[in-house]
């Protein structure tokens, strides 16, 4: 369906150029990519993910301006603008890019999630949407009360990252949920997998392969469950309108 792809482009684009300092532009262009090509295959089922195909772009823009000031520095060109007024705007275009693509990511989610009735999938998306506007709003307050964040030896924003990376994988495992728990119609019961020479191998497919038939059981009876609770709700207010 495509949040397996999404799983690896976000990974990419968060824990990965997290991690990689001066050469996070490779973490921006490849997990663009992924990002966006999952994107385009989920905008089929819900049209929000469109937006996040947009997010990917700008990525790729800045990933592009990363790469050339690399090969610029590299090579001594001199061509390349740069300069610390441009490098302090570029990290608050990647700081609002990063946010959108938050923003995108949640409201497709919880509304894929409202539209099928995955009610625990769409409180997870909230309430992770909720913690990227408190970290929008700490980082603004640290940009315009630049005494906050130099507060004791910068611990605000010690403490801001550790909250950012607990976000990075609250929203890796709600995707994980998504890929478990989420599959369209008619794809419910999939081909076995093919067995490999490696037993150590196959022994890890069929722990996903049983997980994922538990998880798809649970999801099938809960969606009989709410559809017979609306059919007795109806039925309910049609002999209550009938008594009137």
């Amino acid at each position: 369906m495509g949040f397996g792809l999404m799983l690896c482009g976000y990974f990419i684009l968060t824990f990965m150029s997290f991690g990689m300092g001066d050469y996070s532009f490779a973490a921006y262009i490849i997990g663009a990519v992924v990002v966006g090509n999952a994107a385009y295959k989920l905008k089929d089922y819900c049209p929000s993910f469109a937006g996040l195909m947009a997010v990917s772009g700008l990525y790729l823009l800045l990933g592009a301006y990363d790469v050339a000031l690399f090969l610029d520095e590299l090579f001594l060109w001199g061509v390349v603008p740069a300069g610390q007024a441009l490098t302090s705007v570029l990290d608050q275009v990647c700081f609002v890019t990063e946010i959108l693509m938050h923003v995108m990511l949640l409201i497709s989610i919880m509304r894929l999630a409202k539209h099928i009735e995955e009610d625990k999938i769409k409180a997870r998306s909230i309430r992770n949407l909720v913690f990227t506007g408190l970290w929008a709003v700490c980082q603004l307050i640290f940009l315009i009360f630049p005494a906050v964040a130099n507060f004791q030896n910068q611990i605000f924003p010690k403490f801001l990252t550790l909250f950012v990376l607990i976000c990075y994988i609250l929203n890796a495992l709600l995707l994980h949920a998504c890929f478990r728990d989420i599959c369209p119609e008619g794809e419910e019961l999939g081909p076995p997998m093919k067995r490999s020479r490696f037993a150590f191998i196959n022994q890890l497919n069929d722990k996903f392969e049983e997980r994922s038939t538990k998880a798809l059981k649970e999801t099938l009876a809960y969606g009989q469950q709410k559809q017979k609770e609306r059919e007795e709700k109806r039925k309910s207010k049609n002999s209550q309108r009938n008594k009137k």
